[in-house]
């Protein structure tokens, strides 16, 4: 980007000219430490009340929260009698 151009424009075509892979369309690992993740929790809990009161602020609704949920976790692999 050259000096004085807006950071903005960068980010506002649909990628095609970055010469980087489109990883949205598939599956995606991440990892993260556990004491990370941790101290993320811990500062939506504080900050925001939890992710779930921050993202409803945001607009969430039922539906969408299970979505998300859907899509960022992984079933149990040994669920426990009910």
């Amino acid at each position: 980007m050259s000096a004085g151009a807006d950071p903005a424009e960068s980010f506002s075509g649909d990628g095609t000219d970055s010469g980087l892979d489109d990883w949205r369309g598939g599956s995606v690992t991440l990892d993260c430490r556990p004491e990370y993740m941790l101290e993320a929790l811990d500062h939506l809990e504080r900050m925001h009340g939890g992710a779930v009161a921050l993202l409803e602020r945001e607009g969430f609704g039922g539906e969408d929260l299970e979505r998300l949920r859907d899509l960022l976790t992984e079933p149990d692999p040994e669920p426990t009698p009910g």
